[in-house]
């Protein structure tokens, strides 16, 4: 019995890692549009290895669309994204299909990369 409920936790465990994701890419393009009492905040990030995730895809085979969830953390994200397409750099993403609005996965996390030797 002892196994059996180990062996359950591992398989759920994995379940819960496999739902977020690391990337790197470049945004190619930043939204903002109200929703009711909210806003969404989105950036679509061209060169996104996308398998393993469900999350909305852009036309393009390369290109995921993130949102960023309407507080404080959202707005420090879309902050450091502007920044990046603003001056060209590459972006090290982690994206969350596990809580989704919409099609549209989370974005969980956004750093900038000084150069694609950091970025890796």
């Amino acid at each position: 019995m002892k196994y059996l409920v180990g062996a359950m936790l591992l398989v759920l465990s994995m379940n819960c890692f496999s739902s977020q994701k690391n990337g790197v890419g470049e945004i190619i393009r930043m939204s903002v549009y109200p929703n009711g009492d909210m806003q969404y905040r989105t950036i679509d990030v061209e060169g996104f290895d996308k398998s393993g995730v469900n999350c909305y895809q852009s036309g393009s085979t390369n290109v995921i669309t993130m949102l960023m969830e309407d507080d404080a953390i959202g707005n420090s994200q879309y902050s450091m994204a502007l920044a990046a397409y603003m001056s060209g750099k590459k972006v090290r993403v982690k994206v969350d299909d596990s809580k989704m609005i919409g099609s549209f996965c989370t974005l969980r996390l956004i750093q900038i990369c000084k150069s694609d030797d950091i970025c890796i």
